[in-house]
């Protein structure tokens, strides 16, 4: 018996095939297939068949549905891409980032919690520290990176 995350898998890759078959070339929604078709396959390998190592690659996976399933609907039923989309490309990276710099990090970021929180669970005892930190690794400071976010949204919305 197959388990749920290995059948949704093969759904989602034949239908992600046929709309290749279909189009002759991969499209934005044909990418989005295949990557949740990826993301069930990596959560049954590390869930039900216990294949070690696969774990770490699970968030960044899962990091890459949600920008790459907004950039589908915007180019199948907004408009097409434009240079200010790549923006939404920061999310894999900054989870890549966290993944590499504490693992702990990345949890809370996935999980909703504060920037205080997951600032104190990742092992940073000032706010200087992680601040100084953060800096380093995406490229700004948590409230400057924070707002422009917030600008991106509010001038897409």
């Amino acid at each position: 018996m197959l388990p749920i995350p290995v059948f949704v898998s093969l759904v989602l890759g034949f239908a992600c095939l046929r709309l290749l078959r279909e189009q002759k070339r991969i499209t934005a929604l044909g990418l989005l297939l295949a990557l949740c078709a990826v993301q069930s396959l990596i959560i049954a390998l590390a869930q039900h068949y216990m294949v070690a190592g696969i774990r770490w690659v699970q968030p960044i996976t899962a990091s890459l549905i949600p920008p790459t399933a907004w950039f589908a609907y915007q180019s199948t039923a907004v408009r097409s891409a434009d240079r200010a989309d790549l923006l939404h490309g920061l999310v894999p990276i900054l989870a890549i980032a966290a993944l590499l710099v504490a693992p702990e990090f990345l949890d809370m970021l996935l999980q909703g919690q504060s920037v205080a929180d997951a600032m104190l669970s990742s092992g940073f005892n000032t706010k200087s520290n992680f601040n100084r930190e953060f800096l380093r690794v995406a490229g700004a400071s948590p409230s400057d990176w924070l707002q422009g976010e917030l600008d991106v949204d509010v001038k897409r919305t």
